[in-house]
């Protein structure tokens, strides 16, 4: 199958660890795993979710972007995304994380050029940390990205698209998708579930079995 599109999330897909995550455990001064336990039980959204974590997070920006462009992507990434690009398939990053740090990944990596990303914004203001999130649907999605939303934004009429993902950000796009490559908790749930995909560790595995097989 030629997808029309390809739906990628980024925390722990992308990048080898879910770097939204690594900021927090490193620079948020209160108790946020209670916080993240109450949005990971479907209890809080997203939104309240970050906007109380970041509110006690003291890194700059600027130790920020330094933090996320030192990360690692997931081993097979950028030859991906080349040879995405190479077949005419437009890749989109859909993440419930934020830009501060995404962006400086991907610019980091070279893989600016290769996608277009939707996400939340985080701005850091005189009095603290100040949230946006243009990609947010609260009437339906709990999250602070709807990927849903982005995919209808974005797929053309009656296209096809490929979904890579690994949480619970990923599940409800995850039923619309034509083919779903899945790790971790986004694994699990398709296992439980009875929802087709294909289970994944490297991009390289995506790339073998989407665009055939590549001497490396």
């Amino acid at each position: 199958m030629k997808p029309d599109l390809i739906l990628c999330d980024f925390d722990g897909t992308l990048s080898e660890r879910d770097i939204g995550t690594a900021i927090i455990e490193r620079w948020c001064a209160i108790d946020w795993r209670t916080l993240e336990d109450r949005w990971q039980n479907g209890l809080a959204s997203s939104r309240d979710n970050m906007t109380q974590q970041w509110a006690a997070v003291s890194a700059t920006p600027d130790e920020i972007v330094r933090f996320a462009a030192a990360e690692r992507p997931r081993a097979g990434a950028m030859r991906f995304l080349e040879r995405a690009a190479k077949a005419g398939t437009r890749v989109v990053v859909a993440s419930d994380g934020l830009d501060l740090y995404i962006e400086p990944f991907l610019a980091a990596h070279g893989m600016d050029r290769l996608v277009t990303l939707y996400c939340a914004s985080m701005r850091a203001e005189p009095d603290g940390w100040r949230l946006e999130t243009p990609c947010a649907r609260p009437d339906r999605c709990r999250f602070a990205t709807c990927k849903c939303a982005v995919m209808e934004e974005v797929l053309p009429p009656g296209g096809k698209f490929i979904l890579i993902g690994d949480g619970a950000s990923d599940v409800c796009v995850a039923e619309r998708a034509n083919l779903v490559f899945a790790r971790s908790k986004l694994l699990e749930y398709a296992r439980a579930n009875g929802l087709d995909c294909v289970a994944f560790e490297t991009f390289d595995e995506i790339s073998d079995h989407l665009f055939g097989l590549e001497d490396r």
